[in-house]
């Protein structure tokens, strides 16, 4: 019988469909016995289901855990809360854990949470009233720790360690401060240019800090002021401000710094309530400040720019007050701090308002018609975003990426909608306003963020406030703005998605859908070459019909096989890189023939231009020298348009290319003659301001 049922297949499977259906039935009655609890199962079932046996978090993992907390919108009040973590680290983890470990989890805190560092120095002061001892650690630490940073030249963290020093606010670290402070004035004349700006950058803040929680001696705080008002002249006689606008000259930052110190160093939004005195309040001695090692430094001079400069009620600090430095300062530390995370800076941003003093701020989204005059004008969010949008604009480049900028404010608009769509809906009209004026780069900039925030959004905006502009001639700014924006919606989109979106007067900027590729007609050469490469003939086979000719032909032929998209025309330019690359690499004049080709068959779509023209320079098919001369050799309608910007800054933040891009920009900036003035051929001014800005910039 056995073998009876074993030789049917038809019973033989459905006997083991169900086994399978009951084995399953079996293991979802038992998974939702498990959920429910132990409690429901049947005193027979013994220890069958146990309940997952939990770990307590390590001593080292709360620790952490009340400190990245600390000052949290949410929980208790602040000084309560310091209180209830200074209870718990002076009485029972210096019990578990040893002296060092809680320092190092301190020094790990200030540069994961900047805009936290005044509740760290209270909470510090606070441990001494339990455990003097691990207070002196900590501060032992920290002072080893600047000695060490400073040293070796990391002077982002050595800014925040002196920030947590200044902001003690007693006797003994406000004497430690400014001793640091003359110390870094002191190392300034054996620096570089670049080092001096940084330094004198650090100093000035910490002074300010060091003002606002410590009480300096004013003989003491001219006298500090005079020695650094005279190194930041010397150094203003050597770098040069790039400015933001045409026929408009910015103070240089550093000059705006050292000009609010002077006339009040202390900042009034720093929380203040921190500042109750203890009487245990641990000694601070000074650290040793020697830069022992000379590095490079991104510093340069940077003008003044506000975004909501022209308001009728001042809802950021004026340019005249040290808090619009320290403010800009902390926004920037956040987002060097959480580049790895755009929810968590967005989140550190959006709650800036609960780390600074009560009062400072209106209330979250109000209008500005609804400030009350007599009470506080400033608005959080204008703050959080004006400071962004400095940084975004930053010439010559910025510190970081500009997605890292548009991904941080697309999260906060989605955060708070409410509060921040009427902030940015401010800022887009005051750019869009000032584009007659505005750097060319910093208009590229600036469409960019606007079209990818746009794309997040559901590309919706008030278009109608500026259909009077579609009437202008080509080529003026606004005009070429908003004809660039709407092709570069269609890039993230499609085009019927687009028009969709825009007024009547609109729709003559858009195709109603994307053009075909330009191709020109094919000879019998041309498509005998053609079929090959549809075959994948080999490569060898591609060299040899070839011959001595000119490879651009060569190029359209594959950009035709591979009009499906821009990875299949790159994977072409792979496939058949041998008969390629020695004929165009070392050739100027064929590698300036093939980007020409690229950009007429993909005139319709710049963007993807861009990159097969990036691919092939990555491959090496085409050499920078053919990319020089082709820059050199662009009409003046070429540079109304974004892409030539768009070349230079993909380069740029490819991996490796820096090293591709130095002997483009050094070229170009000894063909044009840069900076005397004399631009040759159709050069735009703004593409020649970018590679000048490139090459001071690297040259420094």
């Amino acid at each position: 019988m056995y073998m009876t049922w074993s030789l049917n297949p038809s019973r033989h499977f459905k006997v083991k469909r169900a086994l399978a259906q009951a084995h399953s039935h079996y293991h979802r009655s038992m998974m939702n016995r498990k959920r429910r609890g132990r409690g429901d199962l049947d005193p027979g079932d013994g220890d069958v289901f146990r309940r997952r046996r939990t770990r307590d978090a390590e001593p080292i993992e709360l620790l952490k855990r009340d400190l990245f907390a600390l000052g949290d919108p949410g929980r208790h009040a602040v000084l309560e809360e310091i209180d209830i973590v200074a209870e718990r680290i002076g009485r029972a983890h210096r019990d578990i854990l040893p002296g060092k470990t809680i320092s190092g989890v301190f020094a790990q805190s200030l540069s994961g949470a900047p805009a936290k560092i005044p509740h760290f120095a209270a909470l510090t002061i606070r441990i001494a009233r339990y455990a003097e001892d691990v207070a002196d650690d900590i501060l032992r630490h920290l002072r080893d720790c600047l000695s060490e940073v400073f040293g070796r030249g990391d002077f982002w963290e050595a800014k925040l360690l002196l920030r947590f020093f200044a902001s003690l606010g007693t006797e003994s670290s406000t004497a430690a401060s400014l001793a640091h402070i003359n110390q870094i004035a002191d190392t300034i004349d054996q620096t570089n240019p670049r080092m001096r700006r940084e330094l004198l950058e650090i100093g000035l803040l910490t002074l300010a800090y060091t003002c606002s929680f410590g009480h300096v001696d004013s003989i003491q705080l001219e006298a500090t002021l005079d020695k650094y008002a005279a190194h930041v002249q010397r150094v203003m006689e050597v770098d040069k401000v790039f400015q933001h606008f045409d026929g408009a000259t910015s103070a240089d930052t550093l000059d705006c710094l050292q000009r609010q110190c002077e006339r009040d160093p202390r900042v009034l939004v720093l929380p203040k309530y921190l500042l109750q005195a203890d009487t245990r309040a641990p000694n601070c001695q000074p650290a040793t400040l020697v830069l022992r090692e000379t590095t490079r430094s991104s510093a340069t001079g940077q003008a003044w720019l506000s975004v909501f400069q022209d308001q009728r009620i001042e809802s950021v600090p004026s340019v005249h007050e040290t808090a619009a430095s320290v403010l800009r300062d902390l926004v920037g530390d956040i987002l060097r701090a959480t580049v790895l995370n755009r929810h968590e800076a967005a989140r550190f941003l959006i709650d800036l308002e609960c780390y600074l003093e009560p009062g400072s701020f209106v209330l979250r989204g109000t209008p500005l018609d609804k400030i009350d005059p007599t009470g506080p004008s400033l608005k959080a969010e204008d703050v959080v975003v004006d400071a962004i949008f400095g940084c975004l604009l930053r010439l010559p480049e910025p510190v970081h990426k500009c997605v890292y900028y548009h991904s941080v404010l697309t999260e906060l608009c989605k955060i708070v909608p409410q509060a921040i769509a009427p902030t940015f809906g401010r800022v887009i009209r005051f750019l869009y306003s000032s584009l007659e004026t505005l750097d060319p780069e910093l208009t590229v900039r600036f469409g960019h963020w606007f079209t990818h925030h746009l794309s997040n959004f559901g590309f919706n905006w008030k278009w109608q406030d500026w259909q009077s502009d579609v009437a202008l001639p080509d080529n003026n700014p606004r005009k070429i703005f908003l004809r660039e924006c709407l092709l570069r919606e269609a890039e993230l989109s499609y085009c019927q998605r687009i028009r969709n979106t825009l007024p009547d007067a609109f729709l003559s900027l858009i195709p109603p859908d994307m053009p075909p590729l330009a191709f020109e007609s094919p000879s019998e050469e041309a498509a005998e070459l053609f079929s090959l490469i549809e075959q994948r003939a080999d490569p060898e086979q591609i060299d040899a019909l070839l011959g001595n000719h000119s490879p651009s032909k060569f190029v359209e032929q594959l950009l035709r096989a591979g009009a499906q998209s821009c990875s299949h025309a790159l994977g072409l330019v792979k496939f058949y890189h041998k008969p390629l690359s020695h004929r165009s690499f070392n050739d100027v004049n064929s590698g300036v023939e093939i980007l020409e080709v690229v950009f007429r068959c993909w005139s319709a779509r710049p963007a993807i231009a861009v990159h097969i023209a990036l691919g092939l320079i990555n491959d090496l098919v085409l050499s920078t020298e053919a990319l020089i001369a082709w820059l050199a050799n662009l009409q003046l309608e070429t540079i109304r348009q974004w892409y030539p910007y768009e070349i230079i800054g993909l380069l740029e933040s490819s991996p490796g290319q820096c090293r591709k891009l130095d002997p483009i920009l050094n070229a170009l900036h000894s063909t044009w003659a840069l900076p005397s003035g004399s631009i040759n051929g159709h050069l735009g001014l703004g593409l020649a301001r970018l590679i000048h800005r490139r090459c001071t910039s690297r040259s420094a």
